[in-house]
Parts: structure tokens; C-alpha cells; sequence
């Protein structure tokens, strides 16, 4: 069960760097499309949006999944982990969906 909270906690410890423009351009940590490794000028911004994004997916899913164990003691432990895997894919993949589509518009 603890997976469902280091997870979304780690995912914070990388959005960090990426937010605060230390990941320089690089093919293995960061927003990696064409466009972004030929450019610094557009590494950047876009690690930076990037960050925000899986950051926001992170905390939504600490806290569902927080929230969850909380008012459900008395569920079946299959049922918890079962809405707690969802608590903390969605998030997640919802946040680089929207990463993704917000960056193309740019």
C-alpha cells in the first residue's frame, strides 16, 4: 500500500528541478520532444509548464489516495487498492495528457 504514496511523492521530487529550470537540455529527464532538445530557449518553458503539470497530477493523487484510506477503514483491502491504483494513475496520466496538449498549442 505504501506505493500509492511514495509514488506521487517522488513524481513532486522531479516536477521540483524541472519547475525551477535546473534539468538542462538532456534525451533522459525532462520534457523530451524535437523541439525542445534543438532549443534551450524552448527547453526551458517547456520543462518548466511540464513540471507544474505532473506536480499538480502528483498532489491530486496524494491526496485522493490520502483521503481514501481515511474514510474507508472498514472496506475490503482489494476494494481500497483497487481505487487507489486509479487514485494514482489517472492523476498522473491526466497531467501529461494535458501537458501535452497545452504545449502544442505553444
Amino acid at each position: 500500500m505504501e506505493k500509492f504514496y511514495w509514488v506521487p511523492l517522488l513524481a513532486m521530487v522531479v516536477a521540483a528541478p524541472m519547475i525551477l529550470g535546473k534539468v538542462p537540455p538532456n534525451r533522459i529527464y525532462g520534457f523530451r520532444t524535437p523541439s525542445t532538445l534543438e532549443s534551450p530557449d524552448v527547453w526551458y518553458p517547456a520543462n518548466r509548464v511540464a513540471g507544474w503539470f505532473l506536480l499538480a497530477g502528483a498532489s491530486l493523487s496524494l491526496c485522493f489516495n490520502l483521503a481514501l484510506k481515511w474514510i474507508s477503514p472498514d472496506w475490503p483491502p482489494g476494494r481500497v487498492e483497487s481505487w487507489m491504483e486509479f487514485g494514482l494513475g489517472f492523476p498522473l496520466v491526466a497531467s501529461c495528457v494535458a501537458c501535452v496538449f497545452y504545449l502544442r498549442r505553444l
